[in-house]
């Protein structure tokens, strides 16, 4: 049966994510969740509440009418409703609806563990209609990210968080080779790299703290975007040295 308020009949109230405004086109709520971008609120029974909307967390109060979410010492103040297990607010960009759970919520103070060693493998099919698998090696103390809209790429940050822009980051991405002649146009200094039968060219820009490799491989390219991170580094240098391709 339904409760008709929140943390009725139970000390943590856990709602997720059924409907948003944004949502459209190819995009799913399973995409978003299978993107690192859950949206839930997390009530508890004594007024505090845990919310994360994408890859941003918040915490704050409510009531049987109000949220209220504190940033600094700072607030912002929301109305909602309760139709059954329906939740339904606005934060100004359309009405969102969130859908009461049954499962156990997250931990929201468990640290996930990282992906150090565990190679990491994602096959996708390029607009030539080419079907391809590469796979590489996550650095240690590094996660893994994969998204279904881009399943060409793998993106390994030091961060769990795969937006967390203070990360160091090595992105690898895969597209079909269209052109006759391919270059990394950037100013920086020359690096080039010939590992595992790959010759890998490309620049490093010092003071952006930015890599940029590209090699080719029959009729596909291969690039590999690197922030806060030098070419001699053990994480730069692990994720080539593991790079496979088929």
């Amino acid at each position: 049966m339904s409760a008709s308020r929140i943390c009725q009949s139970r000390e943590l109230d856990y709602f997720v994510l059924e409907a948003a405004p944004d949502e459209g086109g190819d995009i799913t709520i399973d995409d978003l969740s299978a993107m690192s971008m859950e949206c839930f609120f997390i009530f508890a029974k004594d007024g505090d509440l845990f919310m994360k909307m994408f890859s941003k967390t918040g915490v704050g109060q409510w009531d049987d009418e109000t949220i209220t979410l504190w940033q600094g010492d700072e607030s912002a103040s929301f109305d909602y409703s309760l139709d059954g297990d329906l939740l339904k607010l606005d934060f100004g960009g359309g009405e969102m609806v969130f859908k009461r759970s049954d499962d156990a919520p997250p931990d929201i103070n468990a640290t996930p563990e990282p992906d150090s060693g565990k190679r990491i493998e994602t096959s996708f099919t390029d607009v030539n209609g080419k079907s391809s698998t590469m796979s590489a090696v996550c650095p240690n103390g590094w996660y893994s990210h994969i998204t279904p809209m881009a399943d060409n790429m793998i993106s390994f940050s030091t961060s769990a968080d795969p937006y967390d822009e203070n990360a160091s980051s090595i992105k690898i991405t895969c597209y079909a080779k269209l052109l006759d002649t391919h270059s990394i146009k950037d100013e920086g200094m020359q690096i080039s790299f010939a590992l595992n039968d790959m010759t890998w060219e490309g620049v490093h820009d010092s003071g952006e703290a930015t890599i940029k490799l590209l090699t080719i491989i029959d009729n596909s390219i291969v690039d590999i975007y690197g922030t806060r991170v030098n070419p001699d580094s053990d994480e730069l240098q692990q994720v080539l040295n593991s790079f496979e391709f088929a």
